[in-house]
């Protein structure tokens, strides 16, 4: 089954799946790098025992990142727009949202706590 913004919605894949898969298009160093500025480690780590959703970090925090991460999107943007629109934009067609900013960075966030 393929990672997609399509398989995620029809709720065949998770959440961190499929935002850990665009994270992966994007370049996951930069996105750990961004999230530790957000909060250390450790904090991350009780914060996440707290709340799976790390609704208890203030969502400006992760907002303010958005810049960021766009930047890094439109870096290799044909990549992340495969894996989350699955080829169905129109090419050079980058679809992004502060939203999907937040989502990539709470997703990196767990693994990064999980590993």
């Amino acid at each position: 089954m393929a990672i997609n913004r399509k398989a995620y919605l029809a709720g065949e894949v998770d959440f961190n799946t499929y935002y850990l898969a665009v994270a992966d298009a994007i370049g996951r160093e930069p996105l750990v790098r961004i999230v530790r500025q957000i909060a250390p480690i450790e904090v991350l780590r009780v914060r996440l025992a707290a709340d799976p959703h790390l609704n208890n970090i203030p969502l400006a925090s992760w907002d303010r990142r958005d810049v960021e991460v766009r930047h890094l999107v439109s870096r290799n943007g044909a990549a992340v727009m495969a894996v989350s629109w699955d080829g169905r934009l129109p090419p050079g067609t980058i679809c992004w949202s502060l939203a999907d900013s937040v989502c990539v960075l709470k997703a990196v966030a767990c693994a990064l706590v999980a590993a």
